[in-house]
């Protein structure tokens, strides 16, 4: 998606979630669009909100390890890669 795109969806985005009553999945799209950006900050407290919401929120889970890899905070990752498994043992993609 090209940059001009994302900046508009995460026009929209702040548009739907500063109305009120956001939903986790509002939360995990708009943090979607700022790890596609590299706002890695903004995208873990939108997928950290997700989770506040849905604790089981798979999505905000999974990218919220990878941003942990990415900035080499292993054993946070390692700890939501856990936490994953343990609650979608038969998920291919965790292993």
């Amino acid at each position: 998606m090209k940059l001009n795109a994302i900046k508009s969806h995460l026009t929209s985005m702040d548009s739907i979630i500063n109305f009120g009553n956001a939903k986790s999945e509002d939360y995990f799209n708009r943090g979607t669009l700022k790890q596609a950006i590299e706002d890695d900050y903004g995208a873990l407290k939108d997928f950290n909100k997700s989770i506040e919401l849905d604790n089981k929120h798979f999505g905000s889970l999974v990218n919220k390890s990878v941003i942990h890899l990415k900035q080499k905070k292993i054993a946070d990752a390692l700890s939501e890669m856990n936490a994953l498994i343990k609650m979608c043992p038969d998920s291919a993609l965790l292993y």
